[in-house]
């Protein structure tokens, strides 16, 4: 019974301790780990009361060794989070663990002269377990918060070999808590000064993770400012060409409306006939109106600009637009730019494809003081995503055309979805006006 207590008070802490700063993204809720946690610690002393009873009991390290990856598989099938972080995390707990069971041990042995796996060691843990459990709490969810923030799968899917070796160096010389070994001082600095010397060089690796995080943040937020910037100079300079062209037009217009007025003048009085047959010939000259997508026009104009670029790819384009002509705090220049991003992609995804339908479906309405877009449109079916960003097709690194859309969503109290199905992308923009 020593033994099975000593185990239920060492490993129980440290389990609870592992979900604890996870609460807040359960993936079923607070009574499946408790249900969790019963099952894999009674199935773990019922299998070391079993070893007990057959005669073996140094099976019982066995059965801790083989239960701490269950507990790993429980904890990630009840939490919402990335195999590698967690796993990382965990190591973190194992070796919190570890210092306090081996802290008891020594002092079990040392100070009251009992064995490390006895009802005094058991209780010293606990004790341990009270004096230290808030602290180690808010130290591993401050762990947690920049584990999570830090976004590097291929640096995670490793990195967590470092606490891993450490750890198993020190249980292959500390992990019996042998008697004899768990009164020396050798054994307290080996199991409890090493492990807290890592403790604290993992916490460095976490803050140094965390600082490299903000500061990629910091150069993407700069290229995605950058990116919107020749956006809105690039959509600025085609306003103004259209500006210098249609001035131009109106003053051959009006060179060409002075010649026409005489000739006009002229037939009038002396061949009808051929003046019906001039006037005719002019109305046919008359050019059609530009295609109106919605009051607001710069952002006809875009929508018009970039929706002949997707013909010009062989793409359908359709769109009904209900964005008015002043939309309250949001300017036409970042409206162009969402609309700008949004079309220019699609009509790239379209220009890649070899076979099947080519199309884009573009809807805009307002309701209630929000703007919400909505496009669908065709590719090729591949696409390179890694959490939550979307590599660019021309580059290797991410592309920051979708990111502009979501920065100009974000900056107007909204927010951008995009989704894919293998055939059809789907992007879903809101803003407050």
């Amino acid at each position: 019974m020593e033994t099975l207590f000593h185990m239920l008070c060492s490993t129980l802490p440290t389990r609870l301790l592992a979900y604890s700063p996870f609460l807040r993204s359960l993936r079923f809720g607070k009574w499946a780990v408790a249900l969790c946690v019963i099952i894999s610690q009674g199935a773990e002393l019922l299998f070391a009361w079993g070893a007990i009873q057959s005669g073996h009991p140094e099976w019982v390290r066995l059965i801790e060794f083989l239960f701490g990856p269950i507990a790993v598989a429980m904890l990630y099938l009840n939490v919402r989070t990335s195999f590698p972080k967690l796993l990382f995390f965990f190591l973190f707990v194992i070796d919190y663990m570890m210092i306090v069971v081996g802290l008891s041990s020594f002092l079990s042995v040392r100070v009251l002269h009992a064995a490390a796996r006895t009802w005094e060691s058991s209780v010293l843990c606990l004790a341990l377990y009270l004096c230290t459990w808030a602290p180690a709490y808010r130290f591993f969810r401050g762990c947690v918060a920049r584990v999570e923030r830090t976004k590097a799968p291929a640096l995670w899917r490793i990195i967590w070999l470092v606490p891993a070796l450490t750890t198993v160096i020190v249980l292959i010389f500390t992990g019996s808590l042998d008697d004899t070994l768990s009164g020396q001082w050798t054994f307290l600095f080996t199991r409890v000064g090493l492990l807290a010397c890592v403790l604290v060089i993992y916490w460095v690796i976490v803050q140094s993770l965390d600082n490299l995080q903000k500061q990629a943040e910091l150069e993407k937020r700069l290229a995605v400012e950058t990116h919107l910037l020749d956006v809105q100079i690039a959509e600025q300079k085609k306003r103004g060409q259209l500006l210098v062209e249609n001035a131009e037009l109106i003053r051959r217009q009006r060179h060409d409306l002075r010649h026409q007025l005489t000739v006009i003048r002229e037939l009038a009085g002396t061949d009808v006939e051929k003046l019906q047959e001039y006037l005719s010939t002019l109305i046919d000259t008359i050019p059609a109106l530009p295609e109106v997508f919605c009051e607001n026009e710069a952002v006809n104009a875009v929508v018009s600009h970039y929706g002949t670029l997707c013909r010009q790819q062989g793409a359908e384009f359709t769109a009904q637009l209900r964005v008015p002509p002043i939309c309250g705090s949001v300017p036409d220049s970042e409206l162009c730019v969402v609309f700008a991003n949004l079309i220019e992609n699609a009509a790239e995804a379209c220009g890649r494809m070899t076979d099947g339908r080519r199309f884009v479906s573009l809807r805009a309405g307002l309701r209630e003081g929000v703007l919400t877009i909505v496009m669908d449109n065709s590719y090729d079916g591949s696409v390179r995503e890694e959490e939550g960003q979307f590599f660019s097709s021309k580059r290797s690194d991410f592309g920051v055309g979708l990111a502009s859309v979501r920065a100009v969503a974000l900056k107007f109290g909204g927010d951008a979805h995009f989704t894919y199905d293998g055939a059809v992308f789907s992007s879903s923009v809101y803003l407050n006006l």
